[in-house]
This record gives C-alpha cells, sequence and structure tokens, in this order.
C-alpha cells in the first residue's frame, strides 16, 4: 500500500512590542535655587538591574551598560536600533509550551499557522488519492499585562494552534481515497477570535482516474495552497 506524503507546518510567532522606547532627546536643566541653563554632561554610574515598580520618568544606567526607563510604573529599555540591526523580541515556537509576558511588555503582536491535512492513502494501483486541506493563519496585535501567561499550543498535522483563548488557526483536513478519484481535504479555517488578518487554507485538488484500460497509475491529489498556513500533503 502506498503512503501518503505529509507536511507538518504549524507554528506560533509572537512579536513582542513596548519593550524597548524609542530613541528621542532629553533637555536637563537646572530647577534650584533658580534655572541657570542647560547642563552639557550627565553622567550616570551603572548599577545591578532594577525590577519591581518603579517610579515613571525615572532613568538608569545597568550594569550591561543599557538605559533604562520607567514608564507606565514598569522598567523598560531605552534602544537606539539601526537598519542593520536584528529585529528584537521575537519568540518563535514550534511546539506546544507556554509563554509569560515580559516586564514591561503592554503590546504583543501574535501569528499561527494551523497544521496541513495528510495527503489521502491508497489500497491499491487503480485507486487515486485527494491531498490534504492547507491550514489557517491569524495574525493580530493584543494589549498583556505583564506577567500573564498564555498556554501555546502547536498543532500536528491538521492539528489547530493557538496562542491562549487569544487567538488560533485551525488545521487543513485529511484527503481520502476512492477508486474514481476524491476530493482534496478542505482547507482549514483562519485565526479565530476576530483576528486583523484571517486567511482560510487551500483545499487540497482530487485525485485523477483513468477510465477503460489502465495503462498507468492514476496520480495522487496535490496538497492545498499555504495561503501563508500549512500545507497540505499530496495524495498517493
Amino acid at each position: 500500500m502506498k503512503r501518503p506524503e505529509s507536511f507538518l507546518y504549524a507554528i506560533i510567532l509572537l512579536l513582542i512590542s513596548t519593550g524597548v522606547v524609542s530613541a528621542g532627546t532629553t533637555t536637563l536643566t537646572t530647577y534650584y535655587p533658580a534655572p541657570s541653563g542647560n547642563y552639557d554632561q550627565l553622567r550616570l554610574v551603572p548599577k545591578a538591574a532594577l525590577s519591581g515598580s518603579c517610579l515613571p520618568g525615572t532613568l538608569y544606567v545597568d550594569d550591561n551598560n543599557t538605559l533604562q526607563y520607567c514608564g507606565n510604573s514598569v522598567w523598560g529599555t531605552v534602544g537606539t536600533g539601526s537598519a542593520s540591526s536584528p529585529v528584537p523580541n521575537i519568540s518563535v515556537f514550534n511546539a506546544s509550551g507556554s509563554f509569560t509576558v515580559p516586564t514591561g511588555i503592554t503590546r504583543i503582536m501574535v501569528e499561527v499557522w494551523g497544521g496541513g491535512g495528510t495527503g489521502g492513502a491508497n489500497s491499491s494501483p487503480y485507486e487515486s488519492a485527494g491531498g490534504g486541506g492547507g491550514g489557517g493563519y491569524g495574525k493580530q496585535i493584543f494589549t498583556v499585562t505583564p506577567g500573564n501567561v498564555y498556554t501555546v499550543t502547536v498543532g500536528g498535522t491538521g492539528g489547530t494552534s493557538s496562542f491562549g483563548n487569544l487567538i488560533s488557526a485551525t488545521g487543513g483536513s485529511n484527503g481520502t481515497s476512492a477508486v474514481s478519484g476524491s476530493a482534496g481535504g478542505a482547507g482549514g479555517a483562519g485565526g479565530t477570535s476576530s483576528a486583523f488578518i484571517n486567511i482560510t487554507g487551500g483545499t487540497g485538488s482530487g485525485g485523477s482516474f483513468i477510465s477503460g484500460v489502465v495503462t498507468r497509475a492514476p496520480a495522487g491529489g496535490a496538497g492545498g495552497s499555504a495561503g501563508n498556513g500549512g500545507i497540505g500533503g499530496g495524495g498517493a
């Protein structure tokens, strides 16, 4: 019996925003006893990293020589960045686990991909199986609270991937087998929870069928297109 080709493509990507404060200009002036102009230099002595609540507007340099700023009563890194710098604060899950919102993070962008369906199998040279459906895809930005823990589920073949109860993407359906050819599995639905971007996976194609005298084996159906989601397996 010929086995179907199968693809597993399920993943969750987190882009963590607001952990880095945009670079800007700060002007320091004398205040007491009376204004007498601007400071031309400011020296901050590095110290061990602070944690917990803080007074908004406070600045300090940690022992890694990184400037820290207190905004909304939580510490965040002041970053300068550059066009050639890699994108920071990205978490990728290719297996199930959990995600704890770091200190200073209040918004995250989540992308989820459902697993592609398995292509159908055949049990004889005259059968032709359909391809599996493509998995769904979802993407959205969420407001979160530092310290909150979210369960991350990465679906297997044809499985659903999800990030807590905020967003999910369903997997594609499996292809089927029939002597007369078979329709591919339906594509998985896109991310739920009113995802800003919601894409449905493509439908797997049906297997071919040759009537009359069979001179060659019928071909299995192709897997459903990714549509930015998981790719379905081809039929056997």
